[in-house]
């Protein structure tokens, strides 16, 4: 993931915490603070569960992702 950070140029990052598998959930968490520590990219979590629908709140997905928007296009306008 670093080398497409640096290589692509990559604005922002949508991870996925999945309830329903907490090894590969920690895992985007690690991830997560990893690509906005080391290279200050932007990134969301959004939570779903594949076991589970119910889990998945769609208000609160778009509004993260509303965010995230937001924080690439004023990383943009700063550069």
């Amino acid at each position: 993931m670093k080398e497409a950070v640096q290589k692509l140029n990559i604005d922002g990052i949508v991870f996925a915490s999945n309830r329903s598998c907490k090894p590969y959930s920690i895992t985007q968490m690690d991830q997560q603070k990893l690509m906005t520590g080391q290279f200050g990219v932007p990134s969301v979590m959004i939570e779903v569960d594949h076991a589970d629908a119910r889990k998945y709140a769609r208000e609160s997905t778009f509004t993260r992702l509303e965010a995230l928007i937001e924080s690439i296009e004023t990383s943009r306008r700063a550069a």
